[in-house]
């Protein structure tokens, strides 16, 4: 920008790591009015954040105005073992519990073993790739993507690390460590408000970071 809206001096040094100089007032002016202080929308925009403490379910917003919602969780625990954390888009106020869902999750944990599930017709995205694999606490992240768009269909991505918890403590327990990931979606083309997180039996503790990447 010196080049075009010059310095004080005329022949400001700048380089890499070295940008000395000022704007004059008129500088100012005709940069505020060229709108060159705004960020790069293509930014993450911190948008909410809230903790939870033994809650049966979890709805998090998605905002308008954003191509993709990013959602970070950090130290996600169950309540209790042997659960399955699951979730639902939330449509015009009312969950939507349509058998319409497909998803892919996977697992693999420290004794290397590897575990995948997909199903094309559910009433949910599951994120568990065992039926009676103990839940865990660690953290993970989750990519939304369409929600505020109409006419795509929504996707969701995660990933995610920790280790097997017994109740709401980090405690070894069975596998230890591992790993997961998958992706889901629902073929309904509508705005998807909220993104709904419950659990098949116990309650859910954490925190949150929702995260938005402006529309270009």
């Amino acid at each position: 920008m010196s080049n075009q809206y010059g310095y004080i001096p005329e022949a400001p040094e700048q380089s890499l790591k070295n940008n000395k100089g000022i704007f004059t007032p008129k500088d100012i002016y005709d940069l505020t009015r060229a709108d060159k202080w705004t960020l790069d929308n293509s930014d993450l925009i911190l948008l909410n954040e809230m903790d939870f403490t033994n809650v049966s379910s979890l709805s998090v917003g998605l905002p308008t105005g954003y191509d993709n919602h990013v959602l970070l969780f950090n130290e996600f625990s169950p309540i209790a073992d042997n659960t399955q954390l699951q979730a639902r888009f939330i449509i015009n106020g009312s969950i939507n519990t349509s058998t319409q869902y497909s998803y892919h999750t996977l697992r693999n944990d420290d004794s290397n073993n590897f575990y995948s599930l997909v199903t094309t017709t559910s009433s949910m995205v599951l994120f568990n790739a065992t039926s009676s694999q103990i839940q865990y606490s660690g953290g993970w992240q989750m990519t939304i993507q369409g929600a505020d768009n109409n006419t795509v269909i929504p996707k969701c991505s995660w990933t995610g690390v920790g280790v097997d918890a017994n109740g709401d403590t980090v405690t070894f327990d069975g596998d230890g460590m591992f790993s997961d990931g998958g992706s889901g979606t629902t073929p309904t083309r509508t705005r998807q408000e909220a993104i709904h997180f419950f659990q098949n039996s116990n309650n859910i503790s954490g925190h949150v970071k929702v995260f938005g990447v402006y529309k270009p």
